[in-house]
């Protein structure tokens, strides 16, 4: 028996393309006229002009019946035009995976060409407050496309991580000389997926640049310049790699429940203690998510992470 391309392709796979290509389409719609626009109000009145546009995604999926639905039935009527260019996003955690504290996401994924290949290009742009009223952000272009049935995936980003502000000063000894010491990083990231309809597998890698440690004291000394050291001072952006596994759970096809587990590991053996020691030797790590789509374009995650640096750590996204 002969089946067509479309049935060959997995259908969460077709769809995701259909998505991205209908997006793409209508983005240089959008930017034609927007173009053009622009070209008339400049010729007219010889004077810059900017324009805003928002879009959002579809209706919710779960019934006005029970508890939690009743609770989300306000809600059915905020995504009826299909799924936006924007997203925004909460992550909680008292103690992340490098990390203190929660925060809040606002970004967006703009498709805005095809290759001769058939690859579909798009923006990934990210932007990060922590509850301290740090700035983070991401900046990447992804290319996407069909491999027989599954659709693959590649970025690579620009992250930049400003959020210094991350620990307790009133009344905390040696805060009046070293204050936070906290210090503002960049690094380049570069991402993997391969999407099927059965699970996902995705790897990332991390590359920081420029500066990227400093300190405050020896493990070997308790004396510093002046001062005698309880604690010494560290803090440093740390290189490393992160692959994952992720299988959807057949209990719950209906709110696209997947279950992923993984490992990383992490280090910077670019700065070294007097003695020779990494500021931070490498250290492998693993962990377990679960994500879930209650509401269509509504996802909650929840991870949890341990290794033998940062020890148990994770989040509600």
């Amino acid at each position: 028996m002969t089946q067509t391309p479309t049935k060959q392709i997995g259908k969460r796979a077709v769809a995701r393309l259909r998505a991205i290509r209908r997006q793409a389409a209508a983005w240089r719609r959008r930017t034609q006229r927007a173009l053009t626009l622009a070209l008339i109000v400049a010729c007219g009145i010889d004077m810059p002009s900017r324009a805003f546009a928002q879009q959002v995604g579809q209706s919710a999926m779960a019934p006005a019946g029970g508890v939690v639905n009743r609770a989300v039935a306000g809600l059915q009527d905020l995504n009826t035009n299909g799924p936006g260019l924007f997203y925004y996003g909460i992550n909680a955690a008292d103690r992340g995976l490098g990390y203190n504290g929660s925060y809040m996401t606002f970004g967006g994924f703009v498709p805005y060409a095809e290759d001769d290949l058939g690859g579909a290009w798009s923006a990934d742009l990210r932007s990060h407050l922590s509850g301290y009223g740090g700035f983070f952000s991401n900046v990447g272009i992804v290319r996407k496309q069909f491999i027989g049935g599954a659709l693959s995936g590649i970025g690579v980003y620009w992250d930049y991580d400003g959020d210094a502000n991350q620990y307790p000063v009133s009344g905390v000894c040696g805060t009046g000389q070293f204050g936070q010491f906290g210090h503002t990083y960049q690094q380049v990231g570069i991402s993997g997926e391969f999407l099927t309809d059965f699970g996902n597998l995705r790897s990332n890698g991390y590359i920081p640049v420029g500066s990227t440690a400093y300190t405050a004291g020896n493990p070997s000394s308790p004396f510093f310049q002046n001062y005698v050291m309880h604690q010494i001072g560290l803090d440093a952006a740390l290189a490393g790699v992160d692959l994952e596994v992720g299988a959807y759970i057949p209990g719950l096809t209906d709110w696209g429940g997947m279950i992923s587990v993984g490992g990383y590991t992490f280090g910077n053996a670019r700065y070294d203690y007097p003695g020779g020691k990494d500021v931070v030797p490498y250290f492998g790590g693993v962990y377990t998510r679960l994500d879930m789509t209650f509401i269509e374009n509504w996802d909650f995650s929840l991870q949890y992470n341990n290794d033998s640096f940062f020890d148990s750590t994770g989040f509600a996204r």
